[in-house]
């Protein structure tokens, strides 16, 4: 049979035996307790089946988590990680629409950044000239660029360039360095960073080269300002070039080979006189004098002014100034031009005198 006893009634172990720590010190292996965060309910009882543990009473809707409103680029941005882009229009909804330019800018800007680029690199390599780089270029780069050069876009590159010029972005701020690179001939504009100062200089040089192409033009033996005294000369001076129609002649070839030129010296003139001092007259007469300072030959109006002074037994110092400022030729060219007028027109009467065709008769006055 089982008898009763009582733990305290147990002899107790003797001090070598291995259970004596046991009883004098706490277990190291079990945890210590935690206390309950709350009492155990119905909902979470251990007891019931746990298909039905965590089912409230009454059921919770669901809650959509909150999207904060992103941009068009911001949409498309996973799409750019996961592959490579090809067309924009693949990535942003067609549905999507811009409600103002600003959101339109700040799209392109965001754009821009994206692919590492900054603004001024965009234009530069936009505009850049597929035969200089020896790279093609897609269908829809060419036709949109051609389109904005040729001015068939909604606005010119002129309507562009007037507002940067325009632009306060763009002023110079007093700045005296940079205000003196305005209208440069000396620095290339290429190397001024500016807008401004580089866009002056580039109109000033260009003009520039535009004026000297048409000098080198207008000083050919083909352009009709050609007036040589030499034997061997193709242009050899005649009577019928000295005239009253030399300076209304020379004046119609100066418009057709120094147009630029031409406008450029009537606007220092000032307003046409036809009276006083008229600026067509002097504007052919002071261009006159700068083509006959770059060719010899070139000198149709120098010469017949020339010979004008010599008629009228103007000073040899005079005429030696004269010279010396291109305004006409020296004393002996015109002392020479003078001599091969006269056997020209000596040839002239000799050759009317021979023909058999022609009669001739003397006229006299008999007193």
């Amino acid at each position: 049979m089982l008898g009763k006893f009582r733990l305290g009634d147990s002899p107790a172990p003797a001090p070598s035996s291995p259970f004596a720590s046991l009883l004098t010190s706490p277990l190291p292996f079990l945890p210590p307790p935690t206390p309950l965060s709350k009492k155990r309910t119905k909902s979470n009882a251990e007891n019931i089946p746990p298909s039905l543990n965590h089912i409230p009473s009454t059921p919770t809707p669901y809650k959509r988590p909150r999207v904060e409103p992103k941009t068009p680029l911001q949409q498309v941005h996973g799409a750019w990680e996961t592959r490579k882009p090809t067309k924009l229009s693949d990535y942003v909804p067609s549905s999507h629409t811009f409600e103002n330019d600003t959101q339109r800018l700040e799209f392109i800007f965001d754009a821009i950044q994206y692919v590492g680029w900054s603004f001024g690199q965009f234009l530069h390599t936009a505009s850049l000239n597929p035969k200089r780089t020896g790279q093609g270029r897609t269908s829809q780069h060419a036709q949109t660029v051609s389109r904005f050069l040729r001015g068939q876009d909604n606005h010119t590159p002129m309507e562009v360039v007037e507002l940067w010029y325009l632009s306060s972005d763009t002023r110079l701020g007093g700045d005296e360095e940079k205000e003196d690179m305005m209208y440069s001939l000396c620095i290339p504009y290429i190397q001024i960073k500016p807008f401004r100062p580089a866009l002056s200089s580039f109109a000033v040089q260009f003009c520039a080269q535009k004026i000297e192409k048409e000098a080198r033009v207008a000083v050919k033996s083909s352009s009709g300002l050609h007036a040589t005294v030499k034997k061997q000369g193709r242009y050899k001076l005649e009577w019928k070039n000295v005239g009253l129609s030399t300076i209304e002649y020379c004046q119609q070839v100066l418009l057709d080979c120094l147009p630029v030129a031409y406008h450029l010296f009537m606007q220092i003139a000032g307003n046409e006189s036809p009276t006083r001092r008229p600026s067509s007259l002097v504007t052919t007469h002071a261009l006159s004098s700068l083509l006959f300072t770059r060719s010899n030959e070139s000198r149709l109006v120098p010469l017949s002014l020339g010979l004008l002074s010599f008629a009228y037994s103007a000073p040899v110092d005079l005429m030696a100034y004269l010279s010396r400022i291109g305004v006409m030729p020296a004393y002996n060219t015109i002392y020479t031009a003078l001599e091969r007028l006269a056997l020209y027109q000596g040839s002239e009467v000799k050759d009317f005198g021979r023909d058999p065709g022609i009669v001739s008769f003397i006229q006299c006055d008999i007193d």
